[in-house]
């Protein structure tokens, strides 16, 4: 299914439908419920800061992994995962008042997991955009695609 909201295109999967029919149906565990909500906190990280610098996201896509921020200006890949550092941050500093609290555990691990993986400097993901955004500043096109 796919629409407009403005001049940007909303597109929901099947997948995606079909997993959150799955996850309301079946009793999973919490760690599951805050990945998620990790993930979309993240996705919102890029689309808030598109908006501060006047832009709108080309297409918002959700799929069986979650949802996807296409975006012209790939200077706002780092804020989805600050926005998951900030959270971590947070969290961590509410655990360290509050030990015996295991959902603050996991929500430090979770959004740490998430914020390191989506570093990676690898195509596709924020990291391998951020990376991108280096070499395009300080070298030519051609020898920062290689």
């Amino acid at each position: 299914m796919s629409f407009f909201i403005k001049d940007t295109e909303i597109k929901i999967g099947f997948l995606f439908a079909a997993s959150v029919a799955a996850l309301l149906c079946f009793d999973v565990g919490p760690q599951v419920q805050l990945s998620v909500l990790s993930g979309i906190l993240h996705e919102g990280g890029h689309v808030f800061s598109l908006l501060l610098l006047g832009e709108r996201p080309q297409k918002i896509c959700f799929g069986l992994f979650g949802l996807t921020v296409l975006r012209r200006n790939d200077i706002t890949a780092f804020c989805g995962p600050f926005v998951n550092i900030a959270i971590c941050v947070c969290a961590l500093l509410f655990y360290l008042n509050y030990r015996d609290n295991q959902a603050l555990f996991s929500v430090v691990a979770i959004n740490a997991a998430l914020a390191l993986f989506n570093l990676l400097p690898v195509s596709g993901l924020d990291g391998g955009r951020i990376l991108e955004c280096v070499l395009l500043k300080r070298f030519s096109v051609e020898k920062s695609e290689i």
